[in-house]
């Protein structure tokens, strides 16, 4: 594999000026384009929504040529299909593919979970994957022992439950709601998106050597701003690390 280096990728709404180590990721919105100062743009890794519905598909393919042109190389599909933005660019080998500059990484809602999917991200010229964050101890090291691509995990941070075109008119945005086993949630809206989070973070920090050992190459850190009216629950995070999946 071309990529070898380890990366601590810290992923944010907005750039975070006072952190001085790893890597800059920032979540693309077509507003942060027109709000923030971005310099070294080459340097960010631009993620996309894992959702973006087709009436919306023309302002995210100019933010995403705005970009391009300013020199971002760096980006991270949350949809196998958000290729399209780049193989058909005319800013990227003329419409004829993707240019070998590019960085395009499939994140994590994407959900790959085994070598076929990993094959096919290969194959529609992805540089790497960040796998499913739903996965068990055994299933992360096997995959990364027989990857065709670099693999990357989200190692720590705010993980939504889901994301939703729709809520409920009886839930209030930024304010906890319990589910019946008394697990609290609470709702926030980007770009017209609901993304339902819980209350306590994923945290796979403690594995994260035995991880590289394995071949992972870029650890991601989700992190969102918190509303006023949350407080995290102080809970281990570790999802299904310790389990077997059927």
């Amino acid at each position: 594999m071309k990529f070898v280096k380890n990366i601590d990728l810290y992923v944010g709404r907005m750039p975070d000026k006072h952190r001085k180590k790893g890597e800059t990721g920032l979540w693309l919105s077509p507003e942060i384009l027109k709000t923030t100062s971005l310099p070294q743009m080459s340097s960010i890794w631009w993620w996309l929504p894992p959702a973006i519905f087709p009436e919306d598909e023309k302002i995210w393919e100019e933010a995403i040529e705005m970009l391009l042109k300013k020199g971002a190389t760096q980006f991270v599909l949350n949809a196998p299909w958000q290729m399209a933005f780049f193989s058909n660019s005319p800013l990227l080998r003329g419409g004829r593919g993707v240019s070998k500059e590019m960085r395009l990484w499939a994140g994590p809602f994407c959900n790959i979970a085994n070598g076929l999917a990993i094959q096919m991200l290969a194959s529609l010229e992805f540089s790497g994957a960040i796998v499913s964050p739903e996965l068990a101890r055994e299933e992360y090291l096997s995959l990364a022992k027989n990857s065709s691509l670099p693999l990357g995990i989200v190692i720590f941070g705010d993980y939504p439950l889901c994301v939703s075109r729709t809520i409920s008119e009886n839930l209030t945005l930024c304010a906890p709601f319990s589910s019946p086993k008394h697990e609290d949630a609470y709702v926030v809206k980007h770009d017209g998106n609901y993304w339902v989070y819980p209350n306590w973070q994923l945290n796979l920090s403690n594995h994260k050597d035995e991880l590289a050992r394995a071949g992972y190459r870029v650890f991601a850190y989700l992190t969102e701003p918190l509303p006023d009216q949350i407080a995290l629950k102080d809970r281990p995070g570790l999802w299904n690390w310790g389990h077997q999946l059927v």
